[in-house]
């Protein structure tokens, strides 16, 4: 085996390694860390790098809907009803004081899990907003600056993505770019296709 066939299967292994890191970053703080140092690592060469890594974004979880309750360490359906017969069991062994006493209890418990809910529901927000804009960072320094890059693709495809995501400020330089794009005549059909889709995607 020679160094460029090892180099690309090293390429390979990060790359598959990075976006199954993405896709199973349930809050959104692994995704962040990793796509500044990717960022980094881009601009320090240049943005002379591999397609291979710029599409590894393509498997951020940026969607911003909440995860199920289990998985943010709550307990499963079949657990919530044991514990509630449970609950109902101890209760009528209790004395009106001691019943009053749960009440307060339980239903300071209940605040506070809403507020720790809530909490997390703000920072995973932040966390995915913080990580695209990033993201657009790149993608739009690449369109601005090195149209005639192999990274293209994988850029339009990405605006394509996560177009909905796109601030309304940023509509109208976009659109500007992608038709300036267009009209050089020098992107293939797939990825006309996707500076197409990305304004559908922005004026929708």
């Amino acid at each position: 085996m020679n160094s460029s066939d090892l180099e690309g299967k090293v390429e390979k292994a990060c790359c598959s390694t990075i976006s199954e890191l993405f896709k199973n970053d349930i809050i959104g703080d692994v995704s962040l860390e990793i796509v500044q140092q990717i960022m980094k690592m881009i601009k320090s060469r240049g943005y002379n790098v591999k397609p291979a890594v710029i599409k590894t974004f393509l498997d951020l979880q940026l969607h911003n809907v909440e995860e199920p309750v289990d998985q943010l360490g709550g307990v499963s359906t079949q657990n919530k009803k044991d514990e509630k017969l449970k609950k109902k069991i101890e209760i009528k062994k209790m004395t009106r004081k001691q019943r009053r006493k749960f009440t307060i209890r339980n239903r300071l418990q209940r605040e506070l899990r809403e507020t720790e809910a809530e909490e997390r529901k703000e920072n995973k927000t932040k966390l995915q907003t913080d990580t695209i804009k990033l993201v657009f960072y790149v993608y739009f320094r690449i369109l601005k600056y090195s149209q005639d890059s192999p990274l293209m693709s994988a850029v339009l495809e990405g605006l394509a993505k996560f177009a909905h995501l796109i601030s309304i400020d940023y509509f109208t330089d976009l659109m500007t770019v992608l038709q300036s794009l267009m009209e050089t005549n020098t992107l293939s059909s797939r990825e006309t296709m996707q500076c197409i889709l990305t304004c559908f995607e922005i004026l929708s």
